[in-house]
Order: C-alpha cells, then structure tokens, then sequence
C-alpha cells in the first residue's frame, strides 16, 4: 500500500516536472524566435537607411548639377543679351 502511494507521488511530480520543463522549452523557443525576428528587422531597417541616405545623396548631387547648369544658362543669356545690344 505505502509503495503504491509512493510511486503515484514519483508520477505526480515527474509529471509536474515535464510540464515545467515544456513550459520552459516553448518560452525560451519564443524567446529566441521575438530576437531573431528582431534582430532581422533592425537589418533591414539599417539596409533601408543606408539605401535612403545614398538616393538622398543622389538627389542632392543632381539639384547641384542642375542648379550649376542654370547658373551657367543665366551667364550665356546675358552674353547673348550684352551681344545683342
């Protein structure tokens, strides 16, 4: 009788422990899941930015470019003008 008692007392807690034991798996499975996808979202926001800043940089090479051209139109217009005159 008392061992019969003894071995449900064994299964109860190893059956305890194994659903501790899944818990602890599953949460630290998500955890390492939720970081690894963080860490992937950080890349490509990083990725993005860096891509972000060269069209940036593009954009203000060819306003400069453009803005030169302008400036170089405006004196030969005004050649062509002191020409005519």
């Amino acid at each position: 009788m008392k061992d019969k008692s003894i071995d449900q007392k064994l299964v109860t807690i190893s059956l305890s422990k194994l659903i501790s034991l899944v818990i602890a798996i599953v949460l630290t499975t998500n955890a390492v899941s939720l970081t690894i996808q963080r860490l992937n979202v950080l890349e490509q926001r990083q990725i993005y930015n860096s891509e972000a800043n060269k069209r940036r940089l593009e954009h203000a090479k060819r306003d400069l470019r453009q803005e030169a051209d302008i400036i170089e139109l405006k004196k030969e217009l005004k050649e062509c003008r002191n020409k005519k005159q």
